[in-house]
């Protein structure tokens, strides 16, 4: 079901936009309303509204605390994040999920399959083993707790995981969901399992008003590969599944980043407005290789960029991208300058 009267309205005065032209907005998918059955406020993404920064954070194979990630959300939400997503990888996941539906009043998105991984781990089993009913199983199971945001390697087809082993990159897959989602592919033979069923997961998403977000797993992990045509491959296969869920009425955002030459950024980011004609959301866009302990400067550079190039939702970066955790002092360094101003 679509945002309501109410939520639309709410979003109008909170980013001081024209009402009628909000609603159109919407309708033509142009910008989406995150909206919640938690008693938080609705989340506006898109065409002419304010750009928003999100927040990942999560546990690790070797660092479980969960009160650590619960404190690092907060610290994210009170220095502006507008959505914080749950990459955690280690742990009791169900639980970390679970905390974070009741400690932040911003929408929480979860990074399948990450999720599913780590939850597979936890008890004891096999990535690869699994079947693919149970990565749906998770889907729906994650929509009914509460999840507000589910994000989905729907790039990650067969035929581009066929490709990876002749191709001419350096860094063949830099994302992690993505990596993993390759994986197992790889070693089933089979098709990504979120492409197979997105039908039925699109049913679920209208009947709880979830939002879906597709980033780019083949967006560029090194300048050397930036803008090759797996990452342009990918974002075709990305619009066939915008398209099928603007059909069913789903609200949908996506988009591709990565490492990228500064020169290439605002024509690439113009290019994913065009093709997609939904929010646009990215990881980086990092402007160098070499800025080890910086890539939050770096990452700061792109961004920026990308976000006057039409960009509607970034993600903070740290000091420790690229080598390690970050603490709660870098957390809250980390935030990333967002443009205030409405964009055209």
């Amino acid at each position: 079901m679509p945002p309501s009267p109410t939520d639309i309205k709410k979003i109008s005065l909170q980013e001081n936009v024209p009402l009628e032209g909000l609603i159109k907005s919407v309708k033509m998918r142009e910008a989406i309303i995150v909206t919640s059955r938690r008693p938080i406020e609705p989340l506006g993404i898109g065409k002419n509204l304010r750009a928003k920064f999100a927040c990942i954070v999560g546990t690790s194979t070797l660092d479980t605390d969960i009160e650590a990630v619960i404190r690092k959300a907060k610290i994210a939400v009170q220095h502006g994040a507008s959505a914080i997503h749950n990459g955690s990888t280690g742990g009791n996941i169900r639980e970390i999920q679970k905390r974070l539906l009741e400690s932040i009043d911003v929408p929480l998105a979860v990074c399948h399959p990450i999720g599913v991984m780590a939850d597979a781990c936890y008890k004891k089993r096999r990535f690869v083993d699994l079947k693919e009913g149970e990565f749906i199983e998770q889907v729906r199971r994650d929509i009914e707790e509460g999840v507000e945001i589910l994000l989905l390697p729907l790039g990650v087809a067969k035929p581009l995981v066929n490709k990876l082993a002749n191709c001419n990159r350096i860094m063949p897959c830099c994302s992690k969901s993505g990596s993993i989602m390759a994986a197992w592919i790889a070693y089933n033979q089979k098709e990504n399992p979120y492409c197979v069923y997105f039908d039925e997961i699109l049913e679920v998403a209208k009947e709880y008003n979830t939002t879906l977000s597709i980033v780019g797993a083949f967006r560029s992990g090194c300048i050397h590969d930036a803008l090759d045509e797996m990452q342009y491959e990918e974002l075709r296969f990305i619009k066939e599944y915008v398209e099928k869920a603007k059909e069913a009425g789903v609200q949908i955002k996506a988009g591709s980043g990565g490492h990228l030459p500064a020169d290439k950024i605002t024509s690439f980011f113009q290019y994913q407005k065009e093709l997609l004609k939904v929010p646009i959301i990215c990881f980086g866009p990092q402007v160098t290789d070499i800025s080890l302990g910086y890539d939050h400067i770096s990452s700061a550079m792109g961004q920026i960029m990308a976000l006057l190039s039409g960009a509607d939702m970034i993600f903070s970066v740290t000091s420790s991208e690229h080598i390690a955790m970050p603490d709660e002092e870098e957390t809250r360094q980390g935030k990333t300058p967002v443009l205030l101003a409405n964009k055209n």
